[in-house]
C-alpha cells in the first residue's frame, strides 16, 4: 500500500524454512509480523540473513517489522505474565534485543496466565496477579522503549490452546476492561487487537450467559464448565463491536482472521461466524498495522493469509 493509504499491511511469518520468502512473494506485503519460538530466540542466526532478504525484498525503503513472543518460556514453562519469573524476563529482553537488531517498529506479548484451573477467576486472586503484571508490563516497557520499540499486549482468547492442543484458562488478556487496566497504567503500552480471539470471546461469554448454544462436546470438559460459570461471574454480554469499541482509543495493531464456536480460532476471512469487513472499515482510522493471522493448513503457505490480504487491498480503495 502507498503512503497515507491507511493501515500497512503485514504478513504473520515464523523465520524459519521457506515461511520468509514465501510472504515476501508477490504480490508483496508492507511487512512483516514475525511469531519468534523459543528456538528462535535461542538460535538468532537467521537475523542476518532475513536482515539480506528484507532489503533485497525492499531495496528503496525499510518496513515495517514487528517481533511477537513465545508461548513458551525459558524455563519449560509457560509464558505467565503473572508469575514474575526471571525466564520471562529473559524472554523480554531476548525478544527486544531481536526487534533491535531487525529495526523492527513494535513488539508483541500476550496478556496471558494459562492455567488448568478456573478458581483462578478469584476475586481475591485477580488482585494479586493483576499486581504482578502490572510490575512486568512496566519492565517490558521500560526494555522496549530502551531499545527503540512500540510495547504491545495481546488479548487471548478464552480457551488458550498454546498451540499445542491443550485446554487452559487466562484470566488476564481476556476483555475490554482486563486489557484497559494495564493500557491505562503503564506509559506507552499500546494494543494488539485480535479479532478472532475477541470473537472466541464474545461466544463464550455468549455462552455462559445462555445466548448462544454450547458445542455438545465442550460441556463435558469440566476445564470449559467451570471456565463458563467464571465468566458469567465477571463478564456481562458484549458484541465484537462493543469489544472494539472499547479499546479504540489504545490501538496500534489489528491481528485478523475470523472465529467461531468456543475453540474456532484463526479461520479464514469469511468462514468463521463474524463479518469482519464492518470493523475494518473503520478500525482503518485508528490502527497503523493490521496483521493476517489465520491458521495454514501448510505454514510455508500463505494461501488464507493472501485472502485477508486481497481483502484488505479492496477495502482500502472503498470495495
Amino acid at each position: 500500500m502507498s503512503p497515507g493509504s491507511g493501515p500497512a499491511i503485514l504478513l504473520k511469518a515464523r523465520p524459519v524454512g521457506g515461511q520468509v520468502a514465501d510472504r515476501l512473494a508477490p504480490p508483496r506485503p508492507d511487512g512483516l509480523e514475525l511469531y519468534l519460538d523459543l528456538a528462535d530466540l535461542a538460535d538468532t542466526g537467521w537475523v542476518g540473513p532475513l536482515r539480506e532478504a528484507l532489503a533485497r525484498a525492499y531495496p528503496d525503503d525499510r518496513p515495517p517489522i514487528i517481533v511477537e513472543g513465545p508461548l513458551r518460556s525459558l524455563d519449560g514453562e509457560f509464558f505467565d505474565v503473572t508469575r514474575a519469573s526471571p525466564a520471562d524476563l529473559e524472554v523480554i529482553a531476548r525478544l527486544v534485543e531481536v526487534g533491535r537488531e531487525l529495526g523492527a517498529v513494535a513488539a508483541n506479548i500476550h496478556c496471558i496466565n494459562p492455567s488448568a484451573d478456573p478458581d483462578r477467576f478469584r476475586p481475591e486472586r485477580r488482585e494479586r496477579d493483576r499486581a504482578a503484571a502490572l510490575e512486568f508490563f512496566k519492565a517490558y516497557a521500560n526494555a522496549c522503549r530502551a531499545a527503540g520499540l512500540i510495547p504491545q499486549i495481546e488479548n487471548v482468547p478464552p480457551v488458550v490452546r498454546m498451540r499445542e492442543g491443550r485446554y487452559l484458562v487466562s484470566t488476564e488478556g481476556l476483555g475490554p476492561e482486563d486489557l484497559v487496566f494495564y493500557l491505562e497504567r503503564v506509559p506507552g503500552l499500546r494494543l494488539t487487537l485480535d479479532l478472532s480471539h475477541a470473537g472466541l470471546f464474545v461466544n463464550a461469554v455468549g455462552m455462559a450467559w445462555g445466548l448462544k448454544a454450547v458445542p455438545e462436546g465442550e460441556l463435558r470438559n469440566p476445564v470449559v464448565a467451570g471456565l463458563l460459570a467464571s465468566l458469567r461471574r465477571r463478564y456481562r454480554p458484549l458484541t465484537l463491536d462493543g469489544y472494539v469499541e472499547a479499546v479504540r482509543a489504545y490501538l496500534l495493531t489489528v491481528h485478523i482472521s475470523n472465529a467461531a464456536g468456543l475453540l474456532g480460532e484463526g479461520l479464514p476471512y469469511r468462514a468463521g461466524c463474524y463479518d469482519l469487513d464492518g470493523p475494518l472499515r473503520r478500525l482503518r482510522a485508528f490502527v497503523r498495522y493490521f496483521v493476517t493471522e489465520t491458521i495454514e493448513p501448510d505454514p510455508e503457505r500463505a494461501v488464507y493469509m493472501r485472502q485477508v490480504q486481497a481483502r484488505l487491498v479492496e477495502l482500502a480503495d472503498g470495495s
